[in-house]
């Protein structure tokens, strides 16, 4: 910060104006338009002081429930994919990726369900759950998520040193080989795959973790500690449920672990910063998008 001050106050001095100035935006040298330029960037970076300022507000309003309430969703969440699993295996014993993803999708659309039913009662419960907000252009957020996935996957193999599918993913493929190698490039697992990663995960999550736990455990904890205690439990969540290959290599825990946590940061700053848990949605979308063309382009290299 001091930094960024001292830039400001030197960049003032060799323009010598003031920006209240009426020729403030008059013509300039070269030089000095380009100084200008630098210095309005500079500002608009020093104002993402205002995103962490507003994951810092208090809740405008508590929701209609409590701490508890947001614990015991997560915990049904968990249940369900216990229950999912199980109905998958029962149903697809011989085939266990097609089991897997199956029975996660079972448990995703029980999540929608069960929040529907006991939280999307009222036009207040949509507020707190934060779909009545639908802020404007979500294409940008949607291509900002993209390119923040791209980003985590790049810090992931910078980190790790191997390039690894999402947790969801892993029953798709042979982790015990040097390189990745399908198990089943069956259509329908893929395609199963593909409607759990990219529509049925982020709607059941957004609603479990960012609708429904998120306001409350704000309103309960205050701002920070509501914002960081649901990153932690949504990445737990991913651990948990989801790592089918636990064998306690550091590769294969953070990809089960870190990652998962990484991305519920930033899907959590969406919900924050825009108020919407739809928009934290989309942004959860474009990640399922971008790790499930990964996964099928590391299939078929």
């Amino acid at each position: 910060m001091r930094f960024s001050i001292t830039l400001i106050v030197v960049s003032r001095n060799v323009w010598r104006v003031d920006q209240t100035d009426p020729n403030f935006n008059t013509p300039l040298p070269d030089n000095k338009q380009k100084l200008k330029q630098f210095y309005t960037l500079l500002m608009k970076g020093l104002n993402t002081m205002q995103f962490l300022q507003k994951i810092g507000q208090a809740e405008s309003a508590p929701p209609p429930w409590g701490l508890w309430t947001g614990l015991f969703t997560i915990l049904a969440a968990f249940a369900l994919i216990i229950l999912g699993t199980t109905i998958g295996l029962l149903l697809f014993s011989t085939n266990t990726a097609f089991a897997s993803v199956v029975g996660w999708s079972l448990a995703a659309l029980g999540m929608i369900a069960f929040v529907r039913i006991t939280r999307g009662r009222t036009v207040e419960d949509w507020r707190a759950l934060g779909l009545a907000v639908i802020p404007p252009r979500l294409p940008i957020l949607f291509l900002l998520a993209f390119a923040t996935a791209i980003l985590f996957d790049l810090i992931s193999l910078i980190v790790t040193g191997q390039s690894l599918v999402l947790p969801e993913l892993f029953v798709l493929f042979n982790l015990n080989t040097p390189t990745l190698t399908p198990i089943d490039n069956n259509f329908l697992v893929w395609g199963i795959a593909v409607l759990f990663m990219v529509v049925f995960q982020p709607i059941a999550e957004g609603l479990v973790f960012r609708g429904v736990a998120y306001p409350a455990f704000r309103a309960k904890l205050g701002a920070w500690p509501g914002f960081i205690l649901t990153v932690i439990l949504a990445g737990m969540f991913h651990f948990l449920a989801y790592s089918s290959a636990p064998d306690g290599r550091w590769v294969t825990g953070w990809y089960g672990l870190i990652l998962p946590t990484l991305d519920a940061l930033f899907f959590t700053g969406v919900r924050a910063v825009t108020g919407s848990t739809r928009a934290s949605i989309v942004a959860h979308i474009a990640f399922g998008i971008f790790a499930i063309l990964k996964a099928f382009l590391l299939a078929t290299s």
